[in-house]
């Protein structure tokens, strides 16, 4: 049975899981981001693992989804560059 992770673990994911959100992230919210990742115990290889292997496959629908009247072009967004970076959201 898997355990349910830690506080840390779930701080992490409520900040990463801003990156699904169907919008842009301004750089305040960017900056607040790096900042709550920066004051977690995970260095930037954990968390971007974090990102790519627990929240990515959970959250990423949100991105292809149909919601309201806003939709994502899945292969335009598959395709497309991304805006940032880990590196650019955790300065370290």
């Amino acid at each position: 049975m898997p355990t349910a992770p830690c506080p840390t673990e779930r701080a992490c994911a409520l900040t990463l899981s801003n990156l699904f959100l169907d919008g842009t992230l301004p750089e305040w919210q960017r900056n607040g981001m790096a900042r709550d990742l920066a004051n977690l115990p995970f260095n930037i290889d954990q968390i971007e693992s974090f990102l790519w292997n627990d929240v990515y496959p959970a959250l990423i629908w949100n991105l292809i989804a149909y919601t309201g009247s806003q939709h994502c072009d899945f292969t335009s967004f598959i395709l497309s560059p991304v805006d940032y970076t880990v590196e650019e959201i955790i300065p370290y």
